[in-house]
């Protein structure tokens, strides 16, 4: 409880914080004074600190505890320390939607862009645990089968090296690892697990 206390109060100030530090400085004050709405704030301080830096701090703020528990879900659900949302293929799957979006439609939709986004990540992570489910799942299973849906979704979604053609055109490198040897790769498949 008590390391709870410290790192909500570490947050506040931290929150604070990156209120008053920008291109041009506003008091602590200040500050609580546009925070409390009392006449003591300036007009340019409300303006700054309202308009501008709390939505960007609240924001970065719900984002980052976002990334946090999508970490932690993930370290807890795969028994392992170093689990993360991108290794089992989760970020391949919304790139791949999102680039599947951007290229199909000339002018993509902005607006549906996350969420087609958030439906292929959520695709590929139903896809790669239907795919490691063999009379129950296991957490290698999973991670296995993650990365190799990285391997299937990242290189097509990855701009390699672009090469702009005469009608400006990109061209997508299709090679995941365009500098390393594949019979490394064969002998890691050919092993059973």
């Amino acid at each position: 409880m008590r390391s709870v206390l410290i790192l909500s109060g570490f947050s506040v100030v931290i929150l604070i914080l990156a209120l008053a530090i920008g291109d041009h400085h506003v008091s602590i004050a200040q500050i609580l004074a546009v925070l409390t709405d009392s006449p003591a704030a300036d007009a340019q301080s409300i303006q700054i600190i309202r308009d501008i830096r709390l939505p960007r701090v609240i924001l970065g703020f719900l984002v980052g505890a976002s990334l946090a528990t999508a970490g932690m879900i993930a370290q807890s659900v795969l028994r392992n320390p170093l689990a993360e949302p991108g290794l089992i293929g989760v970020n391949a799957g919304a790139a791949l939607a999102a680039v599947i979006v951007i290229v199909r439609f000339e002018v993509p939709p902005t607006h549906l862009l996350s969420w087609l986004a958030f439906a292929g990540a959520l695709t590929m992570s139903l896809a790669i645990y239907a795919l490691s489910w063999n009379s129950g799942s296991s957490s290698l299973r999973i991670i296995l089968m993650g990365v190799s849906g990285i391997l299937c979704g990242g290189p097509v979604s990855s701009v390699e090296e672009p090469l702009a053609k005469d009608d400006g055109e990109l061209c997508l490198c299709l090679d995941p690892f365009p500098r390393r040897p594949f019979p490394l790769l064969g002998r890691v498949v050919k092993n059973e697990i």
